[in-house]
């Protein structure tokens, strides 16, 4: 028999080893200075998938580092160049904030014009 060990919480929420705690999720978009294809509205489309791991990767790496980073999901794409909506997903804890991601991404922007190797036009935190 093998031991595993299950979270006793619902979606949405983690266990600390006391209690079950909320993830908070904040949706993002940036609007990168890139061509919008017609191949970027069907997920199966290499050229999505492609766009999408680059980019999950280019996110990670711009949040990774702030406290109680879980994860960043990138949901599509838009037309307007190619604006990317995603999610970043945190534990909660009173230190992350909308107002944290979105200067997490402003600066980031504010930097180097670039999130990665794709050059940005705006970004929104919504």
């Amino acid at each position: 028999m093998t031991d595993t060990i299950s979270c006793p919480c619902n979606d949405g929420y983690f266990y600390d080893g006391v209690s079950c705690k909320e993830f908070i999720v904040i949706k993002d978009e940036v609007a990168l200075e890139k061509e919008f294809t017609e191949e970027l509205k069907n997920k199966s489309s290499p050229v999505y998938q492609e766009l999408e791991r680059s980019m999950t990767a280019e996110l990670y790496e711009t949040f990774k580092d702030i406290l109680n980073f879980q994860e960043v999901v990138v949901l599509g794409f838009r037309n307007g160049s190619v604006i990317v909506d995603f999610k970043v997903v945190y534990r909660k804890d009173k230190n992350n904030t909308k107002i944290v991601v979105a200067e997490t991404v402003r600066d980031q922007i504010k930097k180097t014009g670039k999130l990665g190797n794709y050059q940005v036009k705006s970004a929104v935190v919504q």
